[in-house]
């Protein structure tokens, strides 16, 4: 367990949440092991009273190992007692590297909304034909009057040469 670095996360956090990583050597493949780990502890701290104030969830995969969010995390004694815990499990499954704070993630402006794209319709929904009640079928089909009006209003194609 690498105290200094979860710790220094920790803080900048505001001692309330903690983005965990474990960081296995060879295969990265230890997902489902890690899943059952954070259950293991969150279970040990829970009878130990402080379930209230440590619990980690979320579990998801990454380049580098398996990461969870800490959402509650409480008093260091609490956190401490699940980092025990959760370490001493994947010592038991033979799994061995280090437990961290994961790195922080880069979000990309697309994501944020920072990055500004043009808006384009793409579908139109007449409220009036959706509220047509009458017998006569709520499509729409090419040369009925209302195809050829809307024809009438919009961009003509381009001709194309036959040769």
């Amino acid at each position: 367990m690498v105290w200094g670095a979860s710790s220094r996360a920790w803080r900048k956090a505001q001692y309330e949440e903690l983005w965990l990583q474990f960081r296995p050597r060879g295969s990265k493949d230890v997902l489902d092991a890690v899943e059952t780990a954070v259950e293991v502890a969150n279970h040990a701290v829970e009878d130990d009273g402080w379930g209230a104030d440590v619990f980690t969830e979320g579990v998801s995969d990454s380049d580098a190992g398996p990461v969870a969010l800490m959402s509650r995390a409480g008093p260091e004694e609490g956190v401490r007692a699940w980092f025990d815990v959760f370490a001493r499990h994947l010592q038991e499954a033979r799994l061995s590297r280090k437990v961290t704070a994961a790195p922080e993630a880069f979000i990309p402006d697309w994501l944020n909304g920072d990055l500004w794209a043009p808006r384009q319709v793409t579908a139109f929904v007449n409220p009036s034909a959706a509220a047509n009640t009458s017998s006569r079928p709520k499509s729409w089909h090419p040369g009925t009057p209302r195809s050829t009006r809307t024809r009438k209003h919009s961009p003509r194609p381009a001709p194309t040469s036959a040769g």
